[in-house]
Protein backbone atom coordinates (compact mmCIF):
# COMPACT_ATOMS: atom_id res chain seq x y z
CA UNK A 1 0.00 0.00 0.00
CA UNK A 2 1.42 3.43 -1.12
CA UNK A 3 1.89 5.71 1.66
CA UNK A 4 -0.37 9.03 1.66
CA UNK A 5 1.23 12.05 0.39
CA UNK A 6 1.79 14.74 3.12
CA UNK A 7 1.03 17.89 1.65
CA UNK A 8 1.51 21.14 3.40
CA UNK A 9 1.02 24.60 2.01
CA UNK A 10 1.96 28.40 3.17
CA UNK A 11 -0.54 31.13 3.25
CA UNK A 12 2.02 33.25 0.46
CA UNK A 13 0.12 30.48 -2.06
CA UNK A 14 -3.02 31.33 -1.04
CA UNK A 15 -2.24 35.35 -0.92
CA UNK A 16 -0.83 35.18 -4.45
CA UNK A 17 -3.67 33.19 -6.41
CA UNK A 18 -6.42 35.21 -4.57
CA UNK A 19 -4.16 38.43 -5.80
CA UNK A 20 -3.32 37.12 -9.08
CA UNK A 21 -7.70 35.90 -9.59
CA UNK A 22 -8.69 39.13 -8.57
CA UNK A 23 -6.39 41.18 -10.76
CA UNK A 24 -7.59 39.08 -13.91
CA UNK A 25 -10.85 39.52 -12.90
CA UNK A 26 -10.65 43.53 -12.80
CA UNK A 27 -8.93 42.92 -16.14
CA UNK A 28 -11.33 40.89 -18.17
CA UNK A 29 -13.00 42.99 -20.48
CA UNK A 30 -15.57 40.10 -21.80
CA UNK A 31 -17.15 39.99 -18.34
CA UNK A 32 -16.92 36.17 -18.08
CA UNK A 33 -17.88 35.31 -14.46
CA UNK A 34 -15.69 32.05 -15.17
CA UNK A 35 -11.84 33.95 -14.87
CA UNK A 36 -9.43 31.55 -15.17
CA UNK A 37 -5.51 31.84 -14.05
CA UNK A 38 -2.84 29.62 -14.54
CA UNK A 39 0.68 29.54 -12.49
CA UNK A 40 3.14 27.27 -10.91
CA UNK A 41 4.27 26.58 -7.73
CA UNK A 42 7.22 25.76 -5.75
CA UNK A 43 8.71 24.37 -2.86
CA UNK A 44 10.70 21.30 -1.59
CA UNK A 45 9.71 17.46 -1.45
CA UNK A 46 11.55 15.08 0.52
CA UNK A 47 10.02 11.53 0.35
CA UNK A 48 6.03 11.99 -0.01
CA UNK A 49 6.15 15.15 2.27
CA UNK A 50 5.81 18.15 -0.14
CA UNK A 51 6.16 21.83 1.01
CA UNK A 52 4.65 23.97 -1.21
CA UNK A 53 6.16 27.41 -0.36
CA UNK A 54 6.00 29.95 -3.15
CA UNK A 55 4.22 30.25 -6.80
CA UNK A 56 4.28 32.33 -9.83
CA UNK A 57 1.80 33.44 -12.91
CA UNK A 58 1.92 31.54 -16.13
CA UNK A 59 0.40 33.57 -19.50
CA UNK A 60 -1.37 31.76 -21.73
CA UNK A 61 -4.26 31.69 -24.43
CA UNK A 62 -7.09 29.68 -25.12
CA UNK A 63 -6.53 27.79 -28.49
CA UNK A 64 -10.36 26.46 -28.18
CA UNK A 65 -12.79 26.71 -25.19
CA UNK A 66 -11.42 22.93 -24.24
CA UNK A 67 -7.57 23.81 -25.14
CA UNK A 68 -5.43 26.05 -23.02
CA UNK A 69 -1.60 26.86 -24.76
CA UNK A 70 1.09 28.22 -22.28
CA UNK A 71 4.31 29.53 -23.15
CA UNK A 72 6.53 26.89 -22.38
CA UNK A 73 9.75 28.88 -23.04
CA UNK A 74 8.87 31.57 -20.67
CA UNK A 75 7.82 29.01 -18.20
CA UNK A 76 11.32 27.12 -18.66
CA UNK A 77 12.83 30.97 -18.35
CA UNK A 78 11.52 32.07 -15.32
CA UNK A 79 12.09 28.54 -13.88
CA UNK A 80 15.55 28.90 -13.95
CA UNK A 81 15.49 31.81 -12.41
CA UNK A 82 13.29 31.19 -9.86
CA UNK A 83 15.59 28.47 -8.82
CA UNK A 84 19.23 31.05 -9.05
CA UNK A 85 17.32 32.99 -5.87
CA UNK A 86 15.86 29.14 -4.04
CA UNK A 87 18.28 26.90 -5.29
CA UNK A 88 16.72 24.19 -3.31
CA UNK A 89 13.44 24.46 -4.33
CA UNK A 90 11.92 22.78 -7.23
CA UNK A 91 8.74 23.01 -9.72
CA UNK A 92 5.77 20.76 -7.50
CA UNK A 93 3.02 20.96 -10.27
CA UNK A 94 0.66 24.25 -11.29
CA UNK A 95 -2.35 25.98 -9.81
CA UNK A 96 -5.41 27.16 -11.01
CA UNK A 97 -9.03 28.80 -10.37
CA UNK A 98 -12.05 26.92 -10.96
CA UNK A 99 -15.05 25.01 -9.17
CA UNK A 100 -13.78 21.88 -10.55
CA UNK A 101 -11.47 19.09 -12.62
CA UNK A 102 -12.02 19.40 -16.12
CA UNK A 103 -10.69 17.70 -19.26
CA UNK A 104 -8.80 20.97 -19.94
CA UNK A 105 -6.73 20.63 -16.79
CA UNK A 106 -5.81 16.99 -18.15
CA UNK A 107 -4.02 18.10 -20.73
CA UNK A 108 -2.65 21.02 -18.81
CA UNK A 109 -1.16 18.59 -16.61
CA UNK A 110 0.53 16.39 -18.92
CA UNK A 111 3.00 19.72 -19.93
CA UNK A 112 4.20 20.25 -16.76
CA UNK A 113 4.70 16.58 -16.45
CA UNK A 114 8.01 18.64 -18.41
CA UNK A 115 9.30 19.86 -15.19
CA UNK A 116 7.74 17.30 -12.78
CA UNK A 117 7.24 13.76 -12.85
CA UNK A 118 4.54 13.70 -10.65
CA UNK A 119 3.14 16.77 -10.52
CA UNK A 120 0.49 18.36 -8.19
CA UNK A 121 -2.52 20.12 -8.99
CA UNK A 122 -3.23 22.91 -6.69
CA UNK A 123 -7.06 24.21 -7.61
CA UNK A 124 -8.87 27.52 -5.71
CA UNK A 125 -12.68 27.94 -6.00
CA UNK A 126 -13.27 31.29 -6.38
CA UNK A 127 -17.22 30.95 -5.90
CA UNK A 128 -18.02 31.97 -2.65
CA UNK A 129 -19.91 30.35 -0.34
CA UNK A 130 -21.82 31.57 2.74
CA UNK A 131 -21.15 29.90 5.56
CA UNK A 132 -18.02 27.66 4.60
CA UNK A 133 -15.37 26.60 7.36
CA UNK A 134 -12.79 25.32 4.91
CA UNK A 135 -10.49 26.46 2.38
CA UNK A 136 -11.66 26.11 -0.98
CA UNK A 137 -8.62 24.97 -2.06
CA UNK A 138 -8.21 21.04 -3.37
CA UNK A 139 -4.77 19.74 -4.50
CA UNK A 140 -4.90 16.60 -6.35
CA UNK A 141 -2.19 14.10 -7.50
CA UNK A 142 -2.65 12.06 -10.42
CA UNK A 143 -2.14 8.39 -10.56
CA UNK A 144 -2.43 6.15 -13.73
CA UNK A 145 -5.40 3.22 -13.51
CA UNK A 146 -6.56 0.60 -15.96
CA UNK A 147 -9.82 1.50 -17.34
CA UNK A 148 -10.95 -1.73 -19.94
CA UNK A 149 -7.44 -2.23 -20.08
CA UNK A 150 -6.16 1.40 -21.11
CA UNK A 151 -3.84 3.51 -19.01
CA UNK A 152 -5.93 6.63 -17.74
CA UNK A 153 -4.54 9.57 -15.99
CA UNK A 154 -6.91 10.57 -12.84
CA UNK A 155 -7.22 13.11 -10.11
CA UNK A 156 -6.82 12.01 -6.81
CA UNK A 157 -7.21 14.47 -3.49
CA UNK A 158 -4.87 14.20 -1.61
CA UNK A 159 -5.33 17.06 0.98
CA UNK A 160 -3.32 19.41 2.84
CA UNK A 161 -2.01 21.61 5.87
CA UNK A 162 -1.57 24.95 6.41
CA UNK A 163 1.76 25.53 7.58
CA UNK A 164 3.25 29.21 8.58
CA UNK A 165 6.46 30.72 9.75
CA UNK A 166 6.86 33.82 11.79
CA UNK A 167 7.02 36.19 9.36
CA UNK A 168 4.55 34.94 7.41
CA UNK A 169 2.02 35.13 10.37
CA UNK A 170 3.46 38.46 10.74
CA UNK A 171 2.57 39.61 7.33
CA UNK A 172 -0.68 37.77 7.18
CA UNK A 173 -1.62 39.76 10.21
CA UNK A 174 -0.86 42.67 8.85
CA UNK A 175 -2.48 42.26 5.22
CA UNK A 176 -6.08 41.42 7.16
CA UNK A 177 -5.90 44.54 9.45
CA UNK A 178 -5.14 47.22 6.76
CA UNK A 179 -8.20 50.01 6.55
CA UNK A 180 -8.97 52.35 4.24
CA UNK A 181 -8.55 55.67 5.64
CA UNK A 182 -11.43 56.75 3.77
CA UNK A 183 -13.70 54.21 4.99
CA UNK A 184 -16.71 55.17 6.88
CA UNK A 185 -17.45 52.03 9.24
CA UNK A 186 -15.60 51.54 12.43
CA UNK A 187 -12.15 49.83 12.89
CA UNK A 188 -13.83 48.23 15.72
CA UNK A 189 -16.25 47.03 13.87
CA UNK A 190 -14.94 43.38 12.74
CA UNK A 191 -13.93 42.88 16.52
CA UNK A 192 -17.05 43.11 17.99
CA UNK A 193 -18.31 41.21 14.76
CA UNK A 194 -16.21 38.23 15.85
CA UNK A 195 -16.99 38.98 19.94
CA UNK A 196 -20.79 38.84 18.79
CA UNK A 197 -20.36 35.40 16.37
CA UNK A 198 -18.61 34.09 19.65
CA UNK A 199 -21.40 34.59 21.43
CA UNK A 200 -24.17 33.07 19.06
CA UNK A 201 -21.87 30.21 19.23
CA UNK A 202 -22.01 29.53 22.67
CA UNK A 203 -25.71 30.24 22.66
CA UNK A 204 -26.22 27.23 20.12
CA UNK A 205 -24.11 25.15 22.33
CA UNK A 206 -26.23 26.26 25.63
CA UNK A 207 -29.34 25.70 23.37
CA UNK A 208 -28.13 21.79 23.07
CA UNK A 209 -27.41 21.22 26.56
CA UNK A 210 -30.56 22.44 27.93
CA UNK A 211 -32.34 20.58 25.55
CA UNK A 212 -30.29 17.70 26.50
CA UNK A 213 -31.25 18.21 29.97
CA UNK A 214 -35.17 18.54 29.22
CA UNK A 215 -35.09 15.27 27.24
CA UNK A 216 -32.96 13.50 30.21
CA UNK A 217 -35.68 14.72 32.81
CA UNK A 218 -38.81 13.86 30.82
CA UNK A 219 -37.11 10.58 30.11
CA UNK A 220 -36.90 10.81 26.57
CA UNK A 221 -33.25 9.68 26.71
CA UNK A 222 -31.29 7.87 29.34
CA UNK A 223 -28.73 10.05 31.81
CA UNK A 224 -25.30 10.00 31.13
CA UNK A 225 -23.28 10.82 34.50
CA UNK A 226 -20.65 11.58 32.87
CA UNK A 227 -21.93 14.25 30.80
CA UNK A 228 -23.94 15.66 33.55
CA UNK A 229 -20.93 16.02 35.72
CA UNK A 230 -19.59 17.96 32.82
CA UNK A 231 -22.52 20.40 32.34
CA UNK A 232 -22.22 20.73 36.62
CA UNK A 233 -18.67 21.46 35.83
CA UNK A 234 -19.41 24.40 33.37
CA UNK A 235 -22.15 25.30 35.59
CA UNK A 236 -20.41 25.91 38.35
CA UNK A 237 -17.51 27.85 36.62
CA UNK A 238 -20.39 30.67 35.90
CA UNK A 239 -20.57 33.72 38.50
CA UNK A 240 -23.96 33.99 40.64
CA UNK A 241 -25.74 36.68 39.26
CA UNK A 242 -27.85 37.68 42.15
CA UNK A 243 -24.42 37.99 44.68
CA UNK A 244 -23.68 41.69 45.49
CA UNK A 245 -20.44 41.20 44.67
CA UNK A 246 -21.68 40.54 40.87
CA UNK A 247 -23.67 43.33 40.97
CA UNK A 248 -21.29 45.54 42.07
CA UNK A 249 -18.88 44.45 39.84
CA UNK A 250 -20.95 44.57 36.96
CA UNK A 251 -22.56 47.71 37.45
CA UNK A 252 -18.68 49.30 37.81
CA UNK A 253 -18.19 47.80 34.29
CA UNK A 254 -21.03 49.27 33.02
CA UNK A 255 -20.78 52.75 34.36
CA UNK A 256 -16.85 52.61 33.17
CA UNK A 257 -18.30 51.64 29.86
CA UNK A 258 -20.37 54.34 29.48
CA UNK A 259 -17.77 56.84 31.24
CA UNK A 260 -15.69 56.16 27.83
CA UNK A 261 -18.46 56.54 25.69
CA UNK A 262 -19.24 59.61 26.64
CA UNK A 263 -16.01 60.99 26.95
CA UNK A 264 -15.30 59.92 23.45
CA UNK A 265 -18.46 61.60 22.33
CA UNK A 266 -17.15 65.10 23.76
CA UNK A 267 -13.88 64.46 21.97
CA UNK A 268 -15.64 64.24 18.63
CA UNK A 269 -17.91 67.47 19.14
CA UNK A 270 -15.50 69.13 20.04
CA UNK A 271 -13.11 68.49 17.31
CA UNK A 272 -16.28 68.82 14.76
CA UNK A 273 -16.88 72.70 16.77
CA UNK A 274 -12.86 73.08 16.05
CA UNK A 275 -13.39 72.37 12.24
CA UNK A 276 -16.19 74.40 12.20
CA UNK A 277 -14.94 77.52 13.73
CA UNK A 278 -11.98 77.18 11.32
CA UNK A 279 -14.53 77.22 8.17
CA UNK A 280 -16.27 80.05 9.20
CA UNK A 281 -13.06 82.08 10.06
CA UNK A 282 -11.35 81.09 6.99
CA UNK A 283 -15.26 81.88 5.23
CA UNK A 284 -15.28 85.59 6.57
CA UNK A 285 -12.12 86.97 7.32
CA UNK A 286 -11.84 90.15 6.50
CA UNK A 287 -9.09 91.37 3.48
CA UNK A 288 -6.34 93.16 4.77
CA UNK A 289 -5.38 96.13 2.74
CA UNK A 290 -1.68 96.41 1.14
CA UNK A 291 -0.55 100.29 2.01
CA UNK A 292 -1.98 102.87 3.91
CA UNK A 293 -6.10 103.93 3.43
CA UNK A 294 -6.59 107.86 2.28
CA UNK A 295 -10.45 107.39 2.07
Amino acid sequence: MAVKLDVRLHPLVILNIADHHARRNVEDDTKDEHVRVIGAIFGVQTGRTVEIVNSFEITFKYLNPTEIEIKEDFLKADTELYKKVYPHHECLGWYTTASEVSETDYLLHKKFMDFNESPLLLMLNPELKYGAKELPINIFESEVHMVNDVPKVEFVDVGFAVITEEAERITVDHVVKVVDDDATASVVTPRFMGIRESVLSLKQRLQILHRYLCDVKAGKVPADQTILRAIKTVCNRLPTMDSPKFKHDFLREYTDALLITYLASMTKGTHQMNQLVEKFSLAYERPVRAGRDFF
